[in-house]
């Protein structure tokens, strides 16, 4: 019997000592051979983070940001039941800014959510991926139409009711400030009157903001840009946009607030829009 006992340990170390370097091997492979989903798990928790946190701030009533956690892990379980891992639970996120209102927090998730799909889509085409993919994409794109359409549904009612036009200026800012960030990214190097353009499209932004005004939506929410615009043809539309919120200001009802409001805005649309005009001159 002792020496069955000596002759036993060796081989249950030996066992144990195998099936840990197949667990290590797993793991490796899995990280190794899948970076985009072990990514996407990472942002669909941080997704899931933000759209719990919108329940929280109004606890009483619907809630489409359940389904679309429902839908998120879904997409988890999918890429967790193909052997891909972190090990790491769903409150494993970076924080969330403590800043962001509930229309913020959906925009947030939004964006993690397009993230996350665009990681799974960068993974390698073989039988798997193709399979998990599908899938994925399926969860994620119905969570994604759930919060744009509660998005949708909550618009500010009342500040639109009071100065619409107000609210149309924002559109037009941040959709000439998207043209302005495009002109610095075709040519990052040197000088870029666009950013003094865009300092004053964000304060004027911030007046109209802090006079109560506002549309729930961040900066990066703008109609697309048409891609075929150069330098120039973005100046150009730039310009537009802020002649346009100049004109949307300018409608407002005339008393003593929008007064003071409109002149504080005209200012910092009509500086943004000299600096881009001289920025055309000097081509």
């Amino acid at each position: 019997m002792p020496y069955m006992k000596l002759s036993s340990t060796p081989l249950s170390l030996a066992l144990a000592l195998t099936a840990t370097v197949a667990l290590t091997g797993l793991t490796s492979f899995a990280q190794g051979k899948h970076p985009a989903y072990l990514h996407a798990l990472t942002d669909l928790r941080a997704a899931r983070a933000h759209l719990e946190k919108c329940i929280k701030i109004t606890p009483v009533g619907e809630h489409p940001e359940a389904k679309a956690i429902q839908e998120i892990d879904g997409a988890i379980a999918e890429i967790k039941q193909a052997g891909i891992d972190d090990g790491k639970d769903l409150n494993d996120h970076p924080p969330i800014d403590a800043k962001l209102d509930k229309p913020g927090l959906r925009h947030q998730a939004i964006k993690l959510l397009q993230q996350a799909h665009a990681d799974v889509n960068s993974e390698e085409d073989n039988k798997f991926a193709q399979g998990l993919q599908q899938r994925a994409f399926g969860h994620i794109d119905r969570a994604e139409k759930l919060v744009q359409d509660a998005l949708r549904d909550t618009s500010p009612v009342q500040p639109q009711g009071q100065h619409p036009a107000y609210l149309h200026a924002l559109t037009d800012l941040r959709a000439a400030r998207a043209h302005l960030d495009k002109c610095i990214k075709i040519t990052p190097a040197g000088a870029h009157p666009e950013a003094k353009a865009i300092q004053e499209i964000d304060d004027a932004i911030a007046e109209i903001k802090r006079a109560g005004i506002d549309d729930g939506k961040d900066l990066n929410d703008h109609p697309p840009i048409d891609a075929k615009l150069d330098k120039p043809g973005l100046r150009h539309q730039a310009i537009k946009l802020l002649q346009q919120a100049h004109a949307d200001c300018n409608k407002e009802e005339d008393n003593k607030f929008a007064q003071g409001l409109q002149q504080r805005a005209f200012g910092h649309i009509d500086r943004a829009e000299k600096l881009v005009e001289d920025a055309l001159q000097q081509m």
